[in-house]
């Protein structure tokens, strides 16, 4: 079960990548536009990644891992559960309080 001062967690695979994508680019210490940049993206694909509007493609996860430091398989949530997500997530915002 996870922190409940934490928001639900997230009830789509989009929402879960969305997150992903937020957390990475948080870790990695870098802006959304910063992130735009190292990806060769607009900042507004950036959110729209990160808010779950839009799901990135095949070559922008390659970009969005490359540049955040990440697996691709990280982004997808393809090798940890939701419990250790959680973990981390709560990790980075205690982090950034």
């Amino acid at each position: 079960m996870h922190d409940t001062s934490l928001p639900p967690p997230p009830t789509t695979y989009r929402a879960l990548v969305a997150d992903r994508c937020a957390l990475a680019r948080s870790s990695a210490g870098m802006s959304q536009s910063e992130a735009a940049v190292a990806c060769g993206l607009k900042p507004a694909a950036i959110s729209h990644f990160e808010t779950a509007h839009r799901t990135p493609t095949a070559a922008n996860l390659r970009r969005l891992a490359r540049a955040y430091g990440v697996s691709t398989d990280y982004l997808l949530a393809a090798r940890s559960g939701t419990d250790d997500f959680w973990n981390t997530l709560a990790t980075a915002r205690s982090a950034e309080q």
